[in-house]
């Protein structure tokens, strides 16, 4: 299952809808709440730091059930070739700072990967794991 979404004021709720229809046979309530927190924050992420909350800007969400639930998020923003960031120790704040914590703590796998246009985002999900 694949579908490209523009970024908008919008983009996590049509990001939700279609998520919840692709897991409707795949996940129990429980398993795709906190799928649906992962993904949001990976979305979310990718339209503030990597689009800079810029309107239209692409992102191709693709989703393959294969033993695990395995996402791939596309962006085509500025290459991430400096992920130093995915070890800093954080606070806690209004800004945020739980974010990449949340996405590591509730997937089996995490990984961006930059491309000569943008990344890809690759995460995990075991659904045993999430129930």
């Amino acid at each position: 299952m694949k579908k490209e979404f523009l970024t908008n004021k919008n983009l996590l709720s049509e990001v939700h809808a279609w998520v919840k229809e692709c897991l409707t046979q795949q996940a129990t309530e429980d398993q795709f709440l906190t799928i649906i927190i992962v993904v949001n924050e990976i979305i979310q992420n990718i339209y503030r730091y990597t689009y800079h909350l810029e309107k239209d800007q692409p992102i191709n969400i693709a989703i393959k059930h294969n033993g695990l639930l395995q996402f791939e998020v596309r962006d085509y923003g500025t290459p991430c070739h400096d992920q130093s960031f995915l070890d800093a120790e954080r606070e806690i704040s209004e800004t945020g700072g739980m974010g990449l914590k949340i996405i590591v703590e509730n997937t089996v796998s995490f990984k961006i990967q930059p491309l000569d246009n943008g990344n890809v985002t690759s995460f995990a999900f075991s659904l045993s794991k999430t129930s």
